[in-house]
C-alpha cells in the first residue's frame, strides 16, 4: 500500500489541464523568474499578469478561490483554446490591436519536480503603454479637440468587436490602454463574452443598464456602447474620475445623466445622440457616430461645470 504521508497531491491533475493536452502553441517560463526578470504589469481576481521580455503578455491564473468555481480552469482553458484557434483562423485588422492569446504557459521544469508540466496560463503579445497617457482616464490631459481621435478609435474598435461576436461587459478606463504608437487598445480579451462561453468571472458593469432604467433586458452590445460613452464623457471632465465609482447611486441616476448632457458645450444634434446612449432607448449609436467635432474654442465643460456634474446625485 502507497504510505500517503509522502504522498504530493500535486502530482495527480487531470489530463485537460496538462500542458501536452492543447493545439495551441506553448511557453515554457521559469517560475522563479516570476515578479524579478517578468515584471508584473497587472493583478486581478483570475490571476496575475507578466512582461515577458517586453514582446508577451503572460497570464498566470490563481489556483481556484472563493472568486472561481470548482471546475472553473478546465472550461477556462476550453475557451482560450477555441478563442485563440478563432482569432489565428482570422484576417489581421490594422485598426484592431486587441491583444488576444496566443498560446498556453507552462513552468519548465515541473515534470522533473512534480511529475508533469501543467497549463498555469496564457500568453498573447503585449501592449506597451504611452508614458504620459497610459489608460483612457489619463486622456484628460489633453486639451478636449485632441480628445476626440481616442474617443474615435474606441468607438470604431468596440464596432469591430461587436461584428466579431463579442462582448465585453467589462468597459472602464484600467481596460482601455493607449498604446506606445497613439492607438486605442481593449484589453482582457479573455473574458469577454462569445459563442457558447460566457463572462468566466461576471463583471459588475455588465448590467449597467438594468440597474439605472430598471430590470427590462437589454442588448449587452448597448451595455457595452452605454460604457464607452460614459468612459469617453469622464475625459472631458477635468480629471473627475465618475465612471470607475459605481457603488456610488449618483453615477446610476437618471439626474446625473440629464446634467451631463445638459450643461456640455454641444450642438444639438450630438447632445440628441448622447441622449439616446444615456438612456433605455436600444440600437445606441456608438460613440464616435455622436461626438465627430468640437470647437477648437470651446471647452466641453469648465472646471466648475465638470465639478457640478461630478456631484450630481
Amino acid at each position: 500500500m502507497q504510505n500517503m504521508k509522502g504522498f504530493d497531491k500535486m502530482t495527480y491533475i487531470r489530463e485537460d489541464l496538462k500542458i501536452g493536452n492543447t493545439s495551441l502553441p506553448t511557453l515554457g517560463i521559469e517560475k522563479d523568474k516570476l515578479f524579478t526578470e517578468y515584471t508584473i504589469i497587472g493583478s486581478g481576481n483570475e490571476g496575475k499578469v507578466f512582461n515577458y521580455e517586453d514582446k508577451y503578455a503572460i497570464k498566470i491564473f490563481r489556483e481556484e478561490t472563493e472568486y472561481t468555481p470548482v471546475g472553473y480552469l478546465p472550461r477556462k482553458y476550453e475557451k482560450i483554446e477555441e478563442l485563440a484557434n478563432m482569432i489565428a483562423t482570422q484576417d489581421p485588422s490594422e485598426d484592431l490591436i486587441t491583444p488576444f492569446p496566443i498560446g498556453l504557459v507552462y513552468y519548465k521544469g515541473e515534470r522533473i519536480i512534480r511529475g508533469t508540466e501543467n497549463k498555469e496560463g496564457f500568453y498573447e503579445n503585449i501592449i506597451i503603454r504611452d508614458k504620459t497617457n497610459p489608460t483612457f482616464f489619463t486622456l484628460f490631459r489633453l486639451v478636449d479637440p485632441e480628445k476626440i481621435p481616442y474617443i474615435k478609435m474606441g468607438g470604431q474598435a468596440l464596432r469591430k468587436l461587436h461584428q466579431m461576436g463579442f462582448i465585453l461587459g467589462d468597459i472602464k478606463s484600467e481596460n482601455i490602454l493607449i498604446t506606445q504608437s497613439k492607438k486605442v487598445a481593449f484589453i482582457d480579451s479573455d473574458n469577454w463574452k462569445f459563442g457558447n462561453f460566457d463572462y468566466d468571472l461576471p463583471p459588475i458593469n455588465a448590467d449597467y443598464l438594468r440597474t439605472v432604467f430598471g430590470n427590462k433586458e437589454y442588448d449587452p452590445k448597448d451595455n457595452d456602447k452605454f460604457l464607452l460613452a460614459l468612459e469617453s464623457m469622464q475625459v472631458f471632465l477635468k480629471g473627475q474620475q465618475i465612471s470607475n465609482d459605481r457603488g456610488k447611486s449618483g453615477f446610476r441616476s437618471r439626474n446625473f445623466f440629464n446634467k451631463l448632457i445638459e450643461v456640455a458645450n454641444l450642438p444639438p444634434e450630438e447632445k440628441e445622440g448622447l441622449r439616446q446612449i444615456f438612456s433605455d432607448s436600444p440600437n445606441k449609436p456608438y460613440i464616435d457616430e455622436v461626438l465627430n467635432n468640437l470647437d477648437p474654442e470651446i471647452e466641453l465643460y469648465s472646471k466648475k461645470e465638470a465639478k457640478a456634474v461630478a456631484r450630481t446625485r
